[in-house]
């Protein structure tokens, strides 16, 4: 069966010598494209985003405080999510519950390090 994307969605991704948890942020646009958001953990004396900080324990998946890298926002397709999560190289986790994917989507226009784009397309597409 093949992957169906939507809206509060998470899929744990490959993101450099880790993998992290990933947000399904929108429905699909007109090119069946979607926004995700990325999960990382903080960590002491490195800057993160202080705009959308997840308290350990909010979701399945984080085990540690972490926050929303809103400036990591990037589109991808259905098509790819379905090929990536049949290979097991995205991997579907829990979905967020309601109040978290409020908080997270109130972070997208707030955040002074999303980029323009994504919240053109968030608003366009939520």
């Amino acid at each position: 069966m093949a992957y169906v994307a939507y809206s509060k969605a998470t899929l744990l991704i490959d993101s450099g010598p880790s993998k992290h948890l990933h947000i399904v942020m929108t429905s699909p646009n007109a090119n069946k494209q979607f926004l995700l958001l990325s999960v990382s953990s903080i960590k002491p004396g490195k800057y993160n985003d202080p705009q959308c900080e997840i308290t350990a324990g909010s979701h399945p998946f984080i085990t540690s405080d972490s926050f929303v890298y809103y400036s990591k926002a990037f589109q991808t397709d259905i098509a790819h999510l379905a090929t990536c999560v049949a290979a097991q190289t995205y991997i579907p986790k829990t979905d967020l519950d309601d109040d978290l994917f409020q908080l997270i989507c109130d972070g997208i226009e707030t955040s002074f390090h999303t980029p323009r784009w994504a919240i053109s397309f968030f608003n366009e597409n939520r």
